[in-house]
């Protein structure tokens, strides 16, 4: 869920890879609440919530400096959708930031954060199913294991998952 006027997030996030063991899995419910300062990392299997800054609230639009890509249509004949491919790449620096938009309506598709110095680390935001407005207000609301949490806001850093934060600073 993405509520710009109150310039919160939330989503669930599954990872996967070696850095959890062979072949594992893991499944997350994060919440940015920017204007409170404030993120959540749930995990969806121990109930463990981390409390971490949320970073600067950005919104999922093109941002104004962005370089226009590319466009295409996704899909086959008569079935594709018009898209459009942006990135803050300029004519000194290779992008960090990649967006894909629909070329109607300008909904956000696809986001892709690009970490130079280890790739591995980059981050990929993928949104379907999306509908106009606010479907679930209490994907907003932290779970009561949140009351709990660890602490982390006087670091200035989220603990864990480095990308908690990363991820908020592009919201």
């Amino acid at each position: 869920s993405y509520d710009a006027l109150n310039q919160r997030v939330a989503f669930y996030d599954e990872t996967f890879g070696s850095h959890h063991g062979a072949n594992a899995e893991k499944y997350y419910h994060l919440i940015y609440l920017f204007k409170e300062g404030v993120s959540y990392k749930i995990d969806l299997e121990t109930k463990k919530c981390v409390k971490a800054p949320s970073g600067k609230f950005n919104g999922w639009g093109i941002p104004s400096n962005s370089t226009f890509e590319t466009e295409y249509i996704l899909g086959g004949p008569g079935a594709g959708i018009e898209a459009m491919e942006w990135s803050d790449r300029t004519p000194t620096k290779k992008e960090a930031w990649i967006g894909q938009y629909t070329q109607k309506d300008c909904y956000p598709m696809r986001m892709i954060w690009l970490e130079p110095s280890d790739f591995k680390r980059s981050s990929t935001l993928s949104l379907y199913d999306m509908v106009q407005g606010i479907v679930s207000p209490r994907m907003f609301i932290p779970p009561p294991e949140c009351a709990s949490a660890s602490d982390n806001l006087d670091t200035g850093r989220s603990s864990g998952d480095a990308r908690l934060g990363r991820l908020g600073s592009f919201f």
